[in-house]
């Protein structure tokens, strides 16, 4: 006796996966399956994309925050197979390959006449170009870090715009771009001002002027002090072996802002008189004939100088009334109208008035105080 009995075999699900390996930070990513023999199909990702339909065989994902973090997402297919049949599941990875970006920083200061150094950061890139809005060109435009290399049109214009790009990596399209300005600063100058002259016992007022320095200072050659050497107007006091040696050197230095490194030094030098010398001109009434003077002293047998013709009185007085007498000295007079009075240093730089008296002429006074420096000179014949 046979027995028989049917048996039905159902067949499992087929499933066939068509995802991108690489996919682009902003795109959306078709996610394609062939299934055959299945009731239901169901897509899940590793992250936090959305599907446009998960549980339709072809469907399209946007990536999340989280895929686009973590570089890349897992696809998974869950098929429930026909009855008996249980489920099935597939999965993909498709790594994201995210946007360009790069970062040359802040704006740069650069020397006049210098070059200037780029270091830029950049991610996810594959080319580098940089490129100058100037008549400069690059030492390696295709480097992340290289050397600008100015044209004479950027300096003379002050400043120039540095561009750089960066590629996406294939297949991205995107680039990524930043831009850097660069300003040139001038190196510092220096210009200590004119020598001049001072009598022993008086300071020195300085007359320095700097450009473009971040900081100026005065230094001596010499054994004197400065009041404050940080002031373009800085007083100078001699030392002794300045008043021994008669002159000193001082100089002023001036340091460029950075990124500048250079220093600029201006000197001058100070004359220092034991006294003060002044110079007058005059003459006598009666005595002059001939554009000079004759020598009436010498004439007369009373000097051996045929170049004298008198002597006479020289004073200062005070400029404030009562115009005390501050200094007298009999002085000779010369043919030719000048005479040369050496005045004591605790009167140089001071305002006094001046008078001369002449044993045949009248006191006459100046008109108005005079000031006496290293050297001086007043003219009565005028």
């Amino acid at each position: 006796d046979v027995k028989s009995q049917l048996i039905s075999i159902t067949k499992a699900p087929e499933i066939s996966l068509t995802i991108p390996v690489n996919s682009c930070e902003g795109n959306v990513i078709p996610v394609n399956a062939a299934v055959t023999d299945f009731q239901t199909v169901t897509w899940s990702s590793s992250g936090n994309g959305t599907f446009d339909d998960p549980f339709t065989a072809k469907t399209k994902y946007t990536p999340g925050s989280i895929d686009i973090a973590n570089g890349n997402v897992t696809f998974t297919l869950f098929v429930l197979g026909n009855s008996p049949c249980n489920s099935f599941r597939a999965s993909v990875i498709t790594t994201i390959i995210q946007n360009p970006s790069v970062d040359v920083g802040n704006d740069l200061n650069a020397c006049l006449n210098g070059t200037v150094n780029l270091s830029a950061v950049a991610i996810n890139f594959s080319n580098v170009i940089w490129s100058t809005d100037g008549d400069g060109v690059f030492q390696d435009s295709a480097a992340l870090s290289t050397i600008y290399i100015p044209g004479q049109g950027d300096y003379d214009d002050g400043m120039v715009n540095l561009f750089i790009q960066v590629d996406g990596i294939a297949p991205c399209t995107a680039v990524g771009t930043d831009a850097v300005a660069v300003h040139f600063i001038t190196p510092a100058t220096s210009d200590a001002g004119p020598d001049f002259d001072i009598v022993a016992g008086q300071q020195a007022i300085m007359q320095g002027n700097t450009e473009n320095d971040s900081k100026h200072y005065w230094t001596t050659l010499g054994d004197g002090t400065f009041n404050d050497s940080s002031l373009l107007n800085a007083a100078y006091t001699p030392g002794p072996n300045d008043l021994a040696n008669g002159s000193v050197i001082l100089n002023l230095t001036a340091i460029s802002i950075a990124p500048c490194i250079s220093s600029s030094v201006s000197g001058m030098t100070i004359n220092i008189f034991p006294d003060a010398l002044l110079a007058i001109k005059f003459f006598l009434e009666g005595y002059y004939a001939n554009g000079t003077m004759p020598a009436i002293l010498y004439d007369q047998g009373l000097t051996t100088n045929p170049s004298i013709t008198d002597y006479y009185t020289i004073r200062l007085h005070d400029s404030i009334a009562p115009f005390a007498t501050l200094f007298e000295d009999s002085v000779p007079l010369f043919t030719n109208g000048f005479s040369f009075v050496s005045i004591p240093p605790n009167l140089a730089g001071r305002y006094c008035y001046l008078s001369i008296l002449h044993r045949n002429s009248v006191e006459t006074w100046s008109k108005f105080p005079c000031k006496i420096e290293a050297f001086g000179f007043f003219d009565f014949s005028k």
